[in-house]
């Protein structure tokens, strides 16, 4: 077995079944979409993004979009640290709009640690609030929408980078 392929058989059985689904439904045995996905696998313990990892990359693979993200980003504003399940970064394909100052964080809110109490709600908006009032943007998916439609959850991330530079643009 060649390394490529010890490498991609690795990463593989590091996915959550859905995420494995997911390469299955789109065909996608190709190097570079398992050398994404191997970027970020072991940073990443929660099964829906590790299933948003996946079809992040495979939907950039598909559509050749070189969006660049961080996972697990962390992030430091009014004397707290924040740790974004996703980080979109400025990018090649971002500069076409025009936005150098576009800060994007994705949050993936599984039911089981996200939903589990009242304080825990209001930890995530209170959150949410000071990211945005420091200049972040933020979309938010439960575990549903990620594990039922993970690359409607991607196209939506892609439709928001594109709305938003466009009005930036005016």
């Amino acid at each position: 077995m060649n390394n490529s392929v010890r490498y991609n058989v690795e990463t593989f059985n590091k996915l959550p079944e859905r995420a494995k689904e997911l390469i299955f439904e789109h065909k996608i045995i190709d190097d570079d979409v398992f050398s994404e996905i191997s970027c970020y696998i072991d940073e990443i313990e929660s099964p829906i993004e590790k299933i948003l990892l996946t079809a992040l990359a495979i939907y950039c693979k598909e559509k050749n979009i070189n969006l660049y993200y961080d996972v697990q980003y962390e992030i430091n504003v009014e004397n707290k640290k924040y740790v974004a399940d996703f980080y979109i970064r400025y990018d090649e394909w971002i500069n076409r709009f025009r936005n150098k100052d576009f800060k994007l964080v994705i949050e993936c809110d599984g039911h089981d640690y996200h939903h589990i109490n009242k304080e825990q709600v209001t930890h995530d908006y209170e959150r949410e609030n000071t990211l945005k009032t420091n200049g972040y943007d933020v979309i938010r998916f439960t575990g549903s929408q990620i594990y039922k439609e993970p690359i409607k959850c991607v196209e939506d991330i892609i439709k928001y980078i594109k709305t938003k530079n466009r009005k930036d643009k005016r």
